[in-house]
């Protein structure tokens, strides 16, 4: 059962209801991420992801991280393109300490100087060590070919020089702009009677202040006209191969097609890419594919690894068996299969909270 309802101020509310284990998450959904951020300041979302539990008016650095450790629960945040996400997981009879440390988070922070250097240095050190996964490195290479336009072309982390010119001031009026009730979405799953909640919501969230929406809306990209490809040498003991086609929105009609043809090209050990390229021929060491449907234009990746000497016969075979699901569609047993993987995978996620 999922009750939904909105406070005064903008923030809605879910809640889902499950006594099937004592705990509660508790999250908190604000819809701004890396698309959102000017472009010369790109990664300021993911900075503030890190100062998030740094320190409000009520709380000095590390008070936050204590309390909740002190109660037994698991404090966290994490930065997407579309929405940056801060949750509390602990036992459902400290829900009302969860609610308020997120709403002071949300409300209070304070954005301590010091705190905000040491944190830049900790994500610059996120971002070296990210340039030296040749799997990362390949995927912000295919967003980059993909997404041309659209912000979903910038990692989310950022760049080195736009994490370094990013000042306080800059985070405090990025925070001003989009942390906000109206723009935000509270979410709470487990161990919790929507009924006694709610007041404890209200007098967590209801002080927080909303304002106008700002300008929604990221650029749309144009239609690719032709087949984009980058190569990248690297000191690498395998070759990576990332294969990227454009395609539907989470609010299109035809996201569901998409996530039954990625389970049947390239999800577990019964799909046609490791059935074809791995098992029968060798070409790779694994092979997968996703597919990725955010809010504006997604798209279907294909990823594999294997030796460099098999790369170009891997890509054909990989290419071939693509195609090939125009010419023979998915049907019988393999089409049931894949709508069962993914019903499954759905009633799965329901049982954590």
């Amino acid at each position: 059962m999922i009750e939904k309802f909105t406070l005064g101020n903008g923030l809605t509310v879910v809640i889902r209801e499950n006594h099937s284990s004592p705990v509660v998450a508790v999250q908190v959904w604000v819809k701004a991420g890396s698309v959102t951020e000017p472009e010369d300041r790109a990664g300021m979302s993911h900075i503030l992801e890190h100062m998030a539990f740094k320190g409000t008016k009520r709380r000095g650095p590390g008070q936050i991280a204590r309390e909740v450790e002190a109660l037994g629960g698991q404090i966290n945040a994490y930065t997407s393109f579309d929405q940056t996400v801060y949750l509390i997981t602990i036992s459902g009879r400290f829900l009302e300490n969860a609610l308020d440390i997120l709403a002071d988070t949300i409300g209070n922070s304070v954005f301590d100087a010091d705190e905000l250097a040491r944190e830049k240095e900790v994500v610059l050190e996120e971002l070296r060590m990210n340039e030296d996964n040749p799997g990362r490195m390949n995927s912000k290479a295919l967003f980059r070919e993909a997404y041309r336009t659209h912000p979903y072309g910038r990692p989310v982390i950022g760049y080195d020089e736009t994490i370094r010119k990013t000042t306080r001031d800059d985070l405090v009026a990025y925070f001003s702009r989009f942390y906000y009730p109206g723009n935000m979405v509270l979410v709470i799953a487990g161990d919790v009677d929507p009924g006694k909640a709610r007041p404890l919501i209200e007098k967590a969230f209801l002080p927080l202040k909303t304002h106008a929406v700002p300008p929604a809306g990221a650029p749309a990209e144009p239609p690719q006209e032709k087949t984009r490809v980058k190569i990248q040498e690297r000191n690498a003991k395998r070759a990576y191969l990332d294969i990227g086609f454009h395609g539907p929105s989470m609010r299109d009609g035809d996201v569901f097609s998409f996530d039954l043809l990625s389970m049947i090209l390239g999800s577990g050990q019964t799909s046609r890419l490791y059935h074809e390229v791995k098992d029968t021929r060798g070409l790779v060491d694994s092979v997968t594919a996703y597919a990725y449907t955010p809010k504006d234009e997604g798209v279907l990746i294909v990823s594999a690894t294997g030796a460099a000497d098999k790369a170009k016969e891997a890509l054909q075979e990989i290419l071939l068996q693509t195609f090939r699901l125009a010419a023979e569609p998915p049907k019988g047993q393999e089409l049931v299969r894949a709508k069962t993987s993914i019903e499954s995978d759905f009633v799965y996620s329901l049982e954590s909270a």
